[in-house]
């Protein structure tokens, strides 16, 4: 039986010790990404929340009658997103790239 030279027993540690760094890198991006995600959701949930206590306002104040609908959809952003949305049909398509 042919002993193995020094040279080839170092192989072993070699191999080992890439193993463990390649999955150390591979948990620390995983657990990094799992945080960014936790975080977006955190920060949508927190959007979210505000703009939901917004919207019972100016509802109130719009059943009132000291403001009109269209302008309470215009402050809380309903309005803008449809203004756009029919500025977007009504403007002649265009290509912007030309060979």
């Amino acid at each position: 039986m042919k002993r193995a030279t020094f040279r080839q027993k170092l192989w072993l540690p070699r191999l080992a010790s890439l193993l463990c760094l390649g999955a150390t890198a591979l948990f620390c991006s995983l657990q990094a990404r799992y945080l960014r995600l936790n975080e977006r959701k955190a920060s949508l949930a927190a959007v979210d929340k505000s703009a939901l206590s917004i919207v019972p306002g100016l509802a109130a104040e719009a059943a009132a009658g000291n403001r009109t609908v269209p302008p309470a959809q215009l402050r809380t952003g309903i309005g803008h997103v449809k203004t756009a949305i029919a500025e977007m049909n009504a403007a002649p398509r265009r290509l912007s790239w030309q060979p």
